[in-house]
């Protein structure tokens, strides 16, 4: 029970440090971008400290365990041979018979201490397997409380009527005192588009979740068509109705795998179904022109080999493709350019003609005047109607100057750095040891204990909902509103939501046609300035002589959302069907696992030595002394066992002698149970200091490793954290386990060897005569079992990958209906396992019971050999010496052949984990050696960049930019056209190529700078942004020690996140993200923490790559005014920062000193923003009124 506690304990402490590392690697972005690659790691080890402690603990009773069974067996055999001596005194017993039964139960034992040493492996798989079944147990009262009523079918394909909540209030059960919805009684007709609107945190998207029953209202109730869906099975309702998220989920695989998971039930995608869904979300030109193997490229995990808008585009075809009942859209356009937004938005209207579609926006100039829309604020529906009859939902009539940041309060109180800490000269990091000398950052001091002083945030990649606020709505009074994150990259299943085992059915969607396109239509002017935008300048008259069909294809979805503007009755008219061209369908690429050469157990403990410290160096010398004395006991305890059945001749005095050698023997058991007990947690324990000292190196190798290292398949997060993981607990076993036993075993047979042929050398030589064959098959058998170990962990790892992505992105399986297709796709992965796990049991089994056939066959030879001897009249005494010893010698050569696989598993989990550890230190990131203080002038001269091992075409071409000190620039530009990638190379998160170009920060290349001084001085907040398991105000301040609150509050005022922190009951100290009892935030609050948390760094340089995309109008104005506060103060004499913001929002172009317009990686147009926009036909009028 003790240890089965403790085991669980252990458990648990894997499962935190797994997680812990699964999200830092998940969001390294964020990491090394605020420099917390050292508190990464010391949290890291600190989990693995738990890790040890609990470790210790259960290896300690374990050990217990093993000395006791050892004396206790000793002291069994001493009773028994004892009282057989007494019945062989009697007369009752033959000398024979007792020896048989010595005999039969040495064999017993010997298996019994073979199961008696795997105890602990047992019990920690004991501890797994009460896991699973948990879960299992969880899932069958799930899915036993399911409403049979309508079981096995959809209710209806088309409802009538109306979707309708009734008095639904909703609280997240881990925050029950906030209440996301109140009392809200709303109806939202079917067969139509409604709009939803409304500020940050209002409550829009969990509408959406509730409809789909992400999650069940606190109370009331949710009905279609006047059922209630808490009768309808989960996956039935979700075949209904669609939740399209903005933060989308693809999984890894091609783009069209990516696409047909739209399809229910993996069913058959023709070739003219797919065209349709690419042409609607504008993907043909991309597919074409931008990636490489068209529809077969892979997307990388998580989507990464694709852009933002990008990865919105696959999901709308994704949708398309479904064609659901109902469909929600929540912020799902919202990583497109303005132009690309409003051609979607018509075709969505074309396409949801008659079909009911629920679309969460704040983008107002999408919503036409007679579209319904609902206004929400604080978890209430304010208004309702017609656009026409609302009229201006912004109501944003202050001026970025001009207007008030919040009713009542004064400038002076709120603005960024007025009369706050950040008015100071003093640099923000000048005190913080992280950045004061280059090697400072990530120092291996944090692997020791006492440099972790307490428990750090876990990151954890919440889900980013979109919001929006209206200033009308100022009259509601503020408060709090929370959202469940998604943890989309944990490897903690345990923590995990799991998938319901419900029956899946096809719900019969009526596929609308689109309309036909007329036979002579011309290549529309919308459809050439659209596939215009695509190509980079200068390029165009060459590429237009080819791209004739290109055009066309696009200009079908082009034409459809150009006259879908002329009314609802032309669009009637439209009504039909189109017929497309196939997709092409290049060879599909597949990535296989690149096989590491399998290192020698002489490389693995060439490893050790170094790891450990002085005292582990001693403690090592200590185990194999005590292994040693362990080692001689077998031969002296058969030296006293012989002693003792030799007693059984003797008539007078027999028993004095026998109770001698008894005794004797207990002495020697007492002695060899307390050496084993001792020897057992020595070795344990100096194994566990080397294998923290390995998962502590290479989480250091990893955490230094620049950012392309990752797209490698072989280094991706789930086979990293399993080399952390699985691996370091199997390559432990080499020297907690396989060392002793190793060593037992040669000093057992050198002893025993030696001793035999001394005694009676001729039972000797014929004992040894059999040894080649008994090393022969050892041989053959380790070298099988090592084949097929590595295979094992390979088809483990591939287990592991699929779970993994599989339960990080749950949610968007859920929402897809995609269960079976995941489960079939684990199920491949594990029979693939099974079948060689089989073929591995088959082929080891096979060589193990030969050999364990040999050595009883050298046993009977040489037992026959002993007899015939004996019969010659050779000294019986000695005979029995040499047989007791031998028998001995032959249960210690059986140990060895039990812990071959073992140790071969071991090996090959040796191999993962060190080439992790042993990861060269080449990264461009340890290059520069200048500190830099201050960044002037930026720089990009004639910079062209591809991402490593992407075979598609250069995202950036030639560009040449300049950005003195204290400017606002806004970079704009299509999807896809190199604006982010600007930000990551500024960053160093990716190096350039010796041909590639250069950039240049205060007259000296970038690559002379430390990085970690780089990213001191400048900021980054993207458009999703990881929340960290801990308090807001340690969200705020990630990555810098010490922060003073005053600054924390300061950046959150600036932030425009002060008002929604004062409402929570535990202001800065609220725990977000996926921790224990943390709480998610809206898309839009957590944005505004993002914001803050990059002006907490008072930086040099603010990157705002669509750091707006997630925010209200309101508060959207509010970053707006603060930026430029910034910009102002610089020109009249304070601290300059220079703001790059990347956007495709017009109101964060308007005020910019310059605008650069990208196409296709290059800049083709630059200049002020009226300046550009009131010049005739421009690339930045294209891109933002089409």
């Amino acid at each position: 029970m003790v240890m089965a506690k403790y085991g669980k304990s252990y458990q648990d402490s894997k499962t935190a440090a797994v997680k812990s590392f699964s999200e830092t690697l998940s969001a390294i972005d964020t990491v090394k971008s605020n420099n917390a690659q050292s508190f990464e790691l010391a949290r890291y080890t600190a989990h693995v400290g738990g890790i040890t402690k609990w470790y210790h603990k259960t290896i300690h009773i374990n050990a217990q365990q093993q000395g006791f069974i050892q004396f206790l067996a000793s002291c069994i055999f001493v009773q028994a041979f004892y009282y057989g001596g007494t019945l062989v005194r009697s007369g009752e017993k033959t000398p024979g018979e007792v020896i048989t039964t010595f005999l039969s139960a040495m064999a017993v034992y010997t298996s019994l201490n073979a199961i008696n040493s795997q105890m602990l492996l047992l019990e920690l798989g004991r501890q797994a397997g009460a896991k699973m079944r948990a879960i299992l147990m969880k899932k069958q009262c799930d899915t036993s409380n399911q409403n049979p009523l309508f079981h096995g079918r959809t209710p209806w394909d088309h409802p009538v009527g109306k979707i309708e909540f009734h008095n639904v209030t909703f609280e997240y059960p881990t925050r029950p005192e906030i209440s996301v919805l109140q009392n809200v009684s709303v109806k939202i007709p079917l067969h139509k588009m409604s709009f939803f609107v409304g500020r940050s945190g209002s409550g829009k998207s969990t509408l959406g979740q509730l409809m789909t029953r992400l999650y069940e209202p606190t109370f009331g109730k949710i009905t279609i068509g006047g059922i209630d869906i808490a009768s309808l099975q989960k996956t039935e309702l979700r075949q209904l109705v669609l939740l399209v998220e903005q933060d989308t989920v693809l999984f890894d695989d091609t783009i069209r795998k990516n696409i047909e998971l739209g399809k229910m039930d993996d069913q058959y995608i023709s070739s003219a179904e797919m065209s349709k869904a690419v042409n609607f979300a504008l993907l043909r030109l991309v597919l074409l022109l931008e990636l490489p193997d068209n529809d077969q490229t892979r997307v990388g995990r998580g989507g990464e080999s694709v852009s933002g808008g990008q990865k919105q585009r696959i999901a709308l075809a994704r949708a398309y493709m479904r064609n659901p009942s109902i469909l929600i859209l929540d912020e799902s356009t919202s990583a497109l350019d303005q132009n690309s937004r409003k051609l979607i938005l018509d075709a969505i209207r074309t396409w949801r003609q008659g079909k009911t579609t629920i679309i969460i926006t704040h983008d107002t100039e999408l919503i036409e005047s007679d579209d319904f829309v609902y206004m929400m604020d604080n978890g209430v529906i304010v208004d309702q109607g017609y656009k026409r009859y609302l009229g201006d939902l912004d109501n944003d009539t202050s001026t970025v100057d001009e207007g008030p940041i919040r009713p009542g309060t004064s400038e002076s109180q709120h603005s960024f750095g007025r009369r706050s800490s950040f008015n100071s000269t003093k640099p923000l990091l000048q005190d913080s040891p992280s950045f004061t000398t280059a090697d400072d950052t990530l120092t291996i001091e944090f692997w020791k204990k006492n440099t972790v002083n307490c428990p750090a945030p876990t990151l954890a990649n919440g889900r980013s909902d979109q919001r929006f606020s209206i200033r009308a709505l100022d009259r509601v009074r503020p408060r709090s509103s929370f959202y469940a994150p998604q943890n989309r990259f944990t490897t903690s299943f345990s923590n995990a939501p799991w998938v319901q085992d419900t029956r899946m059915t096809n719900v019969d969607i009526n596929d609308g046609p689109l309309p036909p396109v007329p036979a002579l239509v011309p290549i529309s002017s919308l459809a050439q300035d659209q596939y215009q935008a695509y190509l980079p300048r200068g390029r165009s008259n060459v590429m237009q002589r080819a791209s004739i069909v290109l055009a066309d294809l696009l200009d079908r979805t082009a034409w459809q959302a150009q006259h879908s503007r002329k009314g609802r009755d032309a669009r009637e008219q439209r009504r039909g069907s189109v017929q497309l061209q196939d997709l092409p369908s290049p060879t599909t690429t597949t990535s296989t696992l690149r096989a590491a050469r399998v290192i020698t157990f002489q490389a693995v403990f060439k490893s050790i030595w170094p790891a450990l410290t002085g005292k582990q160096r001693a403690l090592l010398i200590l185990a194999f002394v005590l292994c040693l004395l362990h080692a001689v006991a077998s031969p002296l305890t058969s030296l006293l066992t012989s002693r003792l059945i030799g007693t059984y001749s003797f008539d007078d005095g027999s028993s004095t002698l026998a109770r001698t050698y008894a005794l004797a023997i207990i002495g020697v058991a007492i002695a060899d149970g307390a050496t084993l007990y001792l020897q057992q947690i020595t070795f344990e324990y100096v194994a566990q200091s080397w294998i923290d000292h390995i998962r502590a190196r290479a989480a250091y190798k990893i955490l230094a490793k620049p950012k392309a290292f990752f797209s490698d398949d072989e280094n991706s997060p789930s086979k990293l954290v399993e080399a952390l993981d699985r691996h370091a607990d199997l390559a432990r076993n080499i020297l907690g386990r396989v060392a002793p036993l190793y060593t037992i075993v040669v000093t057992v047979l050198a002893i025993s060897v030696s001793w035999a042929t001394v005694t009676e050398w001729r039972v000797s030589l014929v004992t040894l005569a059999f040894l080649p064959v008994i090393i022969g098959l050892t041989r053959i058998f380790s070298a099988v079992s090592r084949k097929w170990d590595r295979k094992v962990n390979e088809a483990a790892t591939a287990v592991n990958t699929v779970f993994v992505e599989t339960f990080s992105c749950v949610r968007t399986i859920k929402l897809l209906t995609a269960e079976h297709h995941f489960l079939a796709k684990a199920s491949a992965a594990c029979k693939v396992a099974y079948d060689i796990g089989r073929k591995r049991a088959v082929a080891t089994g096979l060589l193990y019971g030969v050999s364990e056939a040999a050595q009883t066959f050298a046993q009977a030879a040489v037992f026959y050999y002993a007899a015939r001897l004996a019969v010659y009249g050779v000294s019986v005494p000695s005979i029995l010496l040499v047989l007791v010893m031998l028998i001995m010698t032959f249960a210690q050569v059986s140990m060895i052949l039990g812990a071959i696989p073992q140790a071969s598993l071991a090996r090959d989990s040796a191999t993962r984990v060190l080439r992790v550890a042993n990861l060269a230190e080449d990264s461009h990131e340890n290059e520069g050696h200048a500190k830099l203080v201050s960044v002037g002038t930026i720089e990009f001269r004639n910079v062209s960049f591809a991402y490593p091992g992407n075979a598609a075409p250069k995202v950036l071409r030639g560009i040449s930019l300049r950005f003195p000190k204290g400017e606002y620039v806004a970079l704009v530009g299509a999807s896809g056209s190199g604006k982010s990638s600007i930000a990551k190379l500024l960053l160093r998160l990716y190096a350039l190529g010796a041909d590639s170009g250069d950039i240049i920060i205060s007259g000296r290349s970038i690559a002379q700078y430390q990085v970690a001084s780089l990213r001191a001085r400048i900021a980054l907040v993207q458009q999703t942004n990881p929340l960290l398991a801990g308090s807001i105000a340690a969200n705020i301040a990630y990555g810098i020690p010490g922060m003073d609150i005053s600054r924390i509050r300061a950046a959150a005022e600036a932030a425009g996140l002060s008002d929604f922190i004062a409402s929570l009951p535990e202001g800065y100290d609220t725990l977000v993200g996926g921790g224990e009892g943390g709480q998610g935030l809206s898309g839009g609050q957590q944005q505004r923490l993002a914001i803050a948390r990059a002006l907490v760094r008072e930086p040099d340089v603010l990157m705002l790559d669509e750091a707006t995309s997630a925010l209200d109008n309101e508060s959207v104005l509010w970053i707006k005014r603060n930026v430029m506060q910034l910009i102002r103060r610089g020109r009249e004499g304070g601290r300059k920062v220079t703001v790059i913001a990347i956007t495709h929002d017009r109101r964060m172009m308007e005020d910019a000193d310059r605008v650069v317009v990208l196409e296709s990686g290059s800049v083709v147009e630059e200049g002020t923003f009226r300046g550009l926009m009131d010049g005739p036909g421009g690339a930045l009028k294209q891109l933002l009124d089409g």
